[in-house]
């Protein structure tokens, strides 16, 4: 049975109905009852009592708080039926929220060029896979995300996704080395070798081409674990240095990104204890090697 709820209690008109549909006027009835029955209706009816009673202060939140669960046993001021009670009346008036989680983003469809790249608009251009090259993408869009799919949906990589009006380029790199180092005597015949910064080039013309999908697949997880940008740095560094060999690449790696145990121990500004300094005796080792007829 419904129950008339007081309008100068909600602060609303009748026209909520109207305006914002049933589950409006439920929430609205719900949030009604529940100021007015608590601090609302005493600053209404008392305020200057409840300003004595500590109603408006820190205090008086305090004990408000912590009796509010006790305070659901007491009987409506209006209605014969506890606080509780009503409650659970309201609670079987609630909607459902839903299951699904709502997907706030635009799905496109593009084409990608020969080198693994599609455009949104002129200005922007994001990497895929050379897998994809010549090929079409589903593409999901939101906010802050550019991410293309394959066929199966899955995701191939992810992007921020570009603004304003001058010629951006997001790249990631980890998809194409991940493939190149699958078949790495085709490197210098695609067109990807072409797009690779001169250090890497430099530094691939210089391998034997039975060790190319090894460097690769080193590039590969240094991209993985610390981005393109610290594996082009190695290789740079690499270069400068004439180093070659991949167990040297990934200790000048470590090394440059201080991913090795520190050669020196900082002791400066600890407390460590007095210990009794240590003196060597050199004789002492004569006499044991002379007893044992060691001249």
């Amino acid at each position: 049975m419904s129950r008339p709820y007081p309008v100068e209690a909600s602060g609303r008109q009748d026209g909520v109905a109207d305006q914002h549909g049933a589950v409006a006027v439920k929430l609205a009835c719900i949030a009604a009852r529940g100021h007015v029955d608590g601090p609302e209706l005493a600053r209404r009816v008392a305020p200057e009592q409840a300003a004595v009673d500590g109603m408006d202060g820190c205090e008086g939140l305090g004990r408000r708080g912590a009796g509010a669960e006790e305070d659901h046993d007491r009987e409506h001021y209006r209605y014969d039926q506890s606080i509780a009670e009503l409650h659970k009346e309201d609670l079987k008036e609630l909607l459902p929220l839903p299951t699904a989680e709502f997907d706030c983003a635009r799905y496109e469809v593009y084409s990608v060029n020969l080198w693994g790249k599609f455009n949104i608009g002129p200005a922007h251009t994001y990497s895929t896979s050379p897998k994809h090259a010549g090929g079409r993408v589903t593409v999901k869009i939101t906010s802050s995300k550019v991410i293309p799919l394959d066929e199966n949906q899955r995701v191939i990589t992810e992007h921020p996704r570009l603004y304003g009006n001058s010629k951006q380029e997001a790249m990631d790199w980890l998809p194409y080395l991940k493939l190149l180092s699958r078949c790495p005597a085709a490197l210098k015949y695609t067109g990807i070798y072409e797009m690779l910064p001169d250090p890497l080039q430099e530094y691939l013309g210089k391998q034997p081409k039975s060790e190319c999908g090894h460097v690769l697949r080193v590039l590969s997880w240094i991209t993985e674990h610390d981005g393109f940008k610290k594996a082009v740095e190695s290789v740079n560094e690499a270069v400068v240095r004439n180093i070659s060999g991949i167990d040297s690449l990934v200790t000048l790696h470590d090394y440059l990104n201080q991913n090795h145990v520190q050669e020196r121990m900082d002791i400066e500004g600890r407390n460590l204890p007095e210990l009794p300094p240590v003196m060597f005796h050199g004789e002492l080792y004569d006499n044991i090697m002379q007893s044992n007829g060691v001249k």
